[in-house]
């Protein structure tokens, strides 16, 4: 068997060092708090699909290896790993003397437990398309586990880096069900998940009896502001120590200000609008093809997001392992009026489009400038703005159900093709189970996916997931707008924070100076 305790990721992130920042004075010298655009939908590691709920539990919940902000896979509850020669068994070998925030004991009973409800029909898994193939979790002994794939998955290690993969306590869930284990995760993280007003705030305490290192802060608070400009003021003013994603027309303000410190990180972020193929009139790929002429991608970037974005012109990231540029709608409005001429709509068409409120960078603006645009070459957009939980049940409707012709989402998985192309665009992945909210369906496509993930050559690979790409990219089933970067705000004093390219950070070892 091949044997690892280091696993180097297939993904193009070398030019991200391992950031370690220094930020503001905070209210309390033992409690770091963080100004958040929105209410978790969930807190179960399961259940969640938002990447900032997943770096939230990623300080309550640890995974069996962690991905350091290269991409490289480390040991963590699993002190070991070992793959089978035909690459369909990955066998864990379980740290032991860990306890869960409840007592009780982490061994491998926890991890299939924990890891079964990836695979469980009955439980909502959003990201179920990080872990592929996946069929079984088997227990070998007390710290020994071998988690089974029905075939080969070139990206399997990643997943089990992720926050979804978390190990949670059997003992508690079973004791609350749930519902109740949802509102308060148990794991075996630095910190313990002690309050959450929803709405409002979410408290972390420090876990005096972790594993590890102690963490330093003894409390995180994650406040709940919507509004960007205010978490702008929050961290000028010194009642938060990190403003998260705020607005952009706020960068040069805050670059100005001595007591705050602007990162602006590339992130694996790609923002689009997903077009829902089954309703009249984006199940014509040229309707779709002319919304894309008729959004400046550039402008939004450039005059919105003041440099906070960069305009795609591929399905990915740049940073991501099989990216490959496909080519560029660029603005053409005068173009976007013949496809749709073409199409029988010389006069015009009308849809309805659903987006979120404080959940990415000026979102509500974002979708604001886009009507404007499409108003332009003769289409109705009919906006309708509604808070991060409302919105995810929305987008979380099934085909059937679904009677919104477009949907902005913003999609930071980790760094390999199969992440985006398989979770967005697979025919196995319309909602309500998953997130191709286009209800994306094509053969050739879904083949070309399924022998990339399959394929362990990594120049045959990326050249399936070209193909894949160009499929895509000629079909439209989004509005391709840009890769957006991770923007903080931060308090000049504060400093130990790690961020990573994918859109989280960690507080763990944050200190004042």
């Amino acid at each position: 068997e091949k044997m690892s305790s280091r696993f180097k990721v297939a993904a193009v992130l070398l030019f991200v060092a391992f950031l370690v920042l220094s930020f503001a004075p905070v209210l309390q010298a033992d409690t770091v708090s963080v100004a958040i655009g929105i209410d978790p939908e969930t807190m179960d590691p399961v259940q969640q699909g938002t990447t900032l709920v997943a770096m939230m539990l990623s300080h309550v919940t640890e995974t069996l290896v962690y991905m350091d902000p290269d991409g490289e896979i480390h040991p963590h509850l699993a002190e070991d790993w070992s793959i089978s020669d035909d690459n369909r068994e990955y066998t864990f070998y379980i740290r032991e003397g860990v306890e869960f925030h409840d007592g009780s004991e982490l061994n491998a009973e926890a991890v299939k437990f924990s890891l079964d409800r990836i695979i469980n029909p009955d439980i909502s898994t959003p990201l179920i398309g990080f872990y592929g193939p996946m069929s079984e979790v088997e227990v070998v002994d007390e710290y020994t586990v071998t988690v089974k794939f029905d075939e080969p998955f070139a990206p399997a290690l990643m997943g089990f880096a992720w926050p979804t993969a978390a190990i949670i306590s059997p003992q508690t869930y079973e004791e609350v069900g749930i519902q109740d284990f949802a509102r308060h995760p148990v794991g075996t993280g630095p910190f313990e998940m002690t309050d959450w007003r929803a709405g409002e705030r979410l408290i972390m305490e420090r876990n005096e009896n972790y594993w590890g290192e102690t963490a330093l802060p003894e409390r995180i608070e994650w406040v709940v502001v919507p509004e960007p400009g205010t978490r702008t003021a929050m961290v000028i003013a010194g009642d938060v120590d990190i403003a998260y994603q705020p607005p952009s027309p706020d960068i040069p303000r805050l670059e100005a200000d001595p007591g705050v410190e602007l990162h602006s990180v590339p992130s694996t972020r790609i923002m689009h609008i997903a077009l829902n193929n089954t309703l009249e009139p984006l199940d014509d790929y040229r309707v779709r093809q002319a919304l894309n002429y008729a959004v400046d991608s550039q402008a939004i970037a450039e005059s919105i997001l003041m440099g906070a974005g960069t305009p795609n012109d591929a399905p990915l990231p740049d940073v991501f392992f099989g990216y490959q540029s496909i080519g560029e709608y660029d603005y053409d409005p005068d173009r976007a009026r013949e496809l749709l001429a073409e199409a029988g709509y010389e006069d015009g068409l009308e849809l309805n489009f659903i987006h979120p409120s404080g959940r990415y960078i000026l979102d509500v603006q974002v979708s604001e400038t886009i009507q404007s645009f499409l108003a332009d070459v003769g289409i109705e957009v009919n906006l309708e703005t509604m808070d991060w939980p409302t919105y995810q049940g929305m987008i979380s409707r099934s085909a059937d159900e679904a009677d919104h012709h477009m949907a902005l989402l913003g999609w930071g998985p980790l760094p390999d093709a199969h992440h985006v192309l398989y979770s967005m665009f697979h025919s196995s992945q319309h909602p309500p189970a998953a997130f191709n909210l286009p209800f994306y369906d094509n053969e050739e496509f879904d083949s070309l996916i399924e022998e990339a993930s399959e394929t362990l050559d990594e120049e045959t690979r990326i050249d399936l997931y070209y193909e894949a790409q160009s499929i895509v990219w000629e079909e439209a089933p989004w509005i391709f707008l840009y890769t957006q970067n991770m923007v903080l705000g931060i308090d000049q004093e504060l400093e130990g924070v790690v961020i990573y390219p994918w859109e989280m950070f960690s507080l763990t070892g944050a200190q004042t100076n």
